[in-house]
């Protein structure tokens, strides 16, 4: 077994001896496989990582110590032998912050848990530090993965995954008031009714009580040389009242709300009615909405743009950037 290089506690110290011809040999196998695993930097991992973890999950649970212990180890190599805490330094954060924070959850369903966390971290395309934020403040309510996954849709969508909005926003109205509040970050005294109304509007910050102002919110794609989505200066268009961006004969829905943008593959053109809400009216340089005006230059360059309730995205002939424009409160 690879060499403890810091003390550890005797939870983790007893459930590694319990189990230690199981361990090596994994320890052995992983080595063979993956090549560099480092013993000495397997043992520091163990200690500063997996040691709060085990001690925290024990704490709820104390017979669950050993396979605690099995799906962390296990779930150590392939992290620590990929070299993965390098690649994604939120997953640090990850193991070391919010986990030892979900111990009783990762007692009763600890590959389930440990899981969740550790892909939703690597490789996803939301903001990880954001998700982690997420997940803590949720982390009292938090006892199993089934849990855990319904408030991982939340944090996803808050993390900057657009797309999930309407399924976040279902299981945050199935919450009791007081982990709806925290799920948005709300402050105690915040009235539920007040809070959904916000939460309604997809461009207003559920935390703070503001009137919405037209503005540009923020610029999206980009040429795919420098890795955007994009290969020509794409076009949008509305149908059925949801908002569409083409680039030749590829489409995606756009998913738009305050705390970010998602691009979703569609098969071909939507169908559907193709006009855009009433609620915008723009002129040569101009946009108004339900929130006031807004300056655009992009309109005076041969603009075209389309509309949904909400929000308008503004396409030029000249750039393969979007503008997008609504009116935020925050």
């Amino acid at each position: 077994m690879a060499p403890l290089e810091r003390l550890i506690s005797d939870d983790l110290s007893q459930a590694l001896a319990e189990q230690r011809d199981a361990l090596n040999q994994r320890y052995r196998t992983a080595a063979l496989r993956l090549g560099d695993l480092d013993s000495g930097s397997f043992g520091t991992h163990l200690a500063v990582r997996v040691d709060p973890i085990l001690t925290a999950a024990t704490q709820a649970m104390p017979d669950r110590a050993a396979m605690v212990t099995r799906v962390l180890y296990d779930a150590s190599l392939e992290l620590v032998g990929r070299r993965l805490f390098d690649e994604y330094p939120a997953l640090d954060r990850a193991w070391i912050e919010l986990l030892p924070q979900l111990g009783p959850a990762v007692a009763a369903t600890p590959l389930g848990t440990v899981g969740a966390v550790t892909n939703a971290i690597v490789g996803q395309e939301f903001d990880p530090d954001r998700w982690i934020d997420v997940i803590l403040r949720l982390a009292p309510k938090i006892r199993s993965a089934a849990h855990l996954r319904d408030a991982g849709v939340l944090a996803s969508w808050q993390a900057g995954a657009a797309h999930l909005r309407d399924s976040a926003r279902e299981r945050w109205d199935s919450l009791d008031d007081e982990t709806a509040r925290l799920a948005v970050g709300a402050e105690p005294h915040v009235d539920r009714a007040v809070l959904a109304s916000r939460l309604d509007d997809p461009w207003h910050e559920p935390r703070v009580d503001a009137q919405p102002r037209t503005q540009i919110v923020r610029r999206i794609g980009g040429f795919v040389g420098f890795g955007g989505p994009f290969h020509h200066p794409p076009t949008v268009q509305a149908a059925d009242g949801i908002l569409h961006v083409a680039d030749d004969n590829r489409w995606w829905r756009l998913h738009l709300d305050i705390f970010g943008t998602s691009l979703r593959p569609v098969p071909g053109r939507p169908s559907g009615d193709t006009s855009n809400s009433s609620r915008w009216t723009v002129t040569r340089g101009r946009a108004r909405g339900p929130a006031g005006e807004a300056e655009l230059t992009q309109l005076a360059r041969n603009g075209t743009w389309a509309s949904d309730h909400h929000s308008l995205v503004v396409a030029s002939r000249r750039s393969h950037e979007l503008t997008v424009i609504a009116g935020v409160a925050q």
